[in-house]
C-alpha cells in the first residue's frame, strides 16, 4: 500500500481541511479516483460531507483543492531547492533528485488521476477547467530556473520543455514501478539513485556538445 500523503499545508488551511486533504489523496490511492467518494472521504477525514460543502462546495472543487494543495508543495520543493554541482552531469543529477522529490511521490499518483479526470472530462466546469490549467502552469517559472541553473551555458529556452518532459517522465516511471508489484525493476532507493545517476551521465554529453555551437552563436553576434 502506498505511504500515506506528507502533513504539508499552508499555515491559512484550517486543521479540518487539512484532514479532508489528506483523506481525500488517501482514497484515492487506496480505492482509485471514482471509488473515492464524498462519503468516503468525510468518513476519513472524521468530518460530515456538510463541512466538506461549507469549504469547498461539491466534489470536483475538492478535487481541484488536492491539486493546487500538489502545487504548492512543488512550489515549496523548487523554490528552496539548490543546484550548485560543479559539473554538468552533477547538476543534471540534482535537477532528477529534485523532480523526483515532487513526481516520485506517492501522493502525486492521486494528483495525475485528478489532472486526468479533471483536464478531460466533459463534465467539468469551465471555472475548473481554467483552474486546473493556471494550476498546471503555475510552476513554470520555477522549472526555467532550475533548468537554467542545470544546463548552464548549454541551457536554451526552448530545450526547458523537453529536459522537463523527459526528467519529469523519469521519475514518474520509477514510482510507477514501487507501487506496481509485478514491475521487474528493482525498487529500492539505492537502484531508483543510480539509475538517475546514469540518465545524468547519458545526457549530460549532449548537453556539452551544444556549447561549442551556442558559443559560435554569441560569438557572431556579438
Amino acid at each position: 500500500m502506498p505511504n500515506r500523503p506528507r502533513r504539508d499545508v499552508p499555515e491559512t488551511t484550517t486543521e479540518a481541511e487539512a484532514r479532508v486533504i489528506d483523506a481525500a489523496i488517501a482514497a484515492i490511492l487506496d480505492v482509485g479516483y471514482y471509488r473515492a467518494s464524498s462519503n468516503e472521504i468525510a468518513r476519513r477525514a472524521g468530518v460530515s460531507w456538510g463541512v466538506i460543502q461549507h469549504y469547498y462546495g461539491n466534489r470536483e472543487k475538492l478535487m481541484l483543492a488536492v491539486l493546487q494543495h500538489g502545487q504548492r508543495q512543488l512550489a515549496r520543493i523548487v523554490e528552496s531547492a539548490t543546484i550548485d554541482s560543479p559539473t554538468l552531469e552533477g547538476r543534471l543529477e540534482q535537477l532528477l533528485d529534485i523532480l523526483a522529490e515532487h513526481y516520485g511521490a506517492p501522493e502525486y499518483l492521486a494528483q495525475l488521476q485528478i489532472l486526468l479526470d479533471l483536464g478531460e472530462a466533459p463534465n467539468t466546469s469551465d471555472e475548473v477547467r481554467a483552474m486546473v490549467k493556471e494550476t498546471s502552469a503555475s510552476t513554470i517559472d520555477d522549472v526555467v530556473r532550475l533548468t537554467r541553473a542545470a544546463l548552464g551555458p548549454a541551457y536554451s529556452a526552448e530545450m526547458t520543455s523537453t529536459i522537463f518532459l523527459t526528467l519529469r517522465g523519469f521519475a514518474i516511471s520509477e514510482l510507477l514501478a514501487r507501487v506496481n508489484a509485478h514491475d521487474a525493476l528493482p525498487v529500492t532507493t539505492t537502484a531508483e539513485r543510480g539509475r538517475r545517476k546514469l540518465l545524468a551521465r547519458a545526457l549530460a554529453p549532449y548537453f556539452a556538445a551544444l556549447l561549442p555551437a551556442r558559443r559560435a552563436s554569441g560569438a557572431s553576434q556579438s
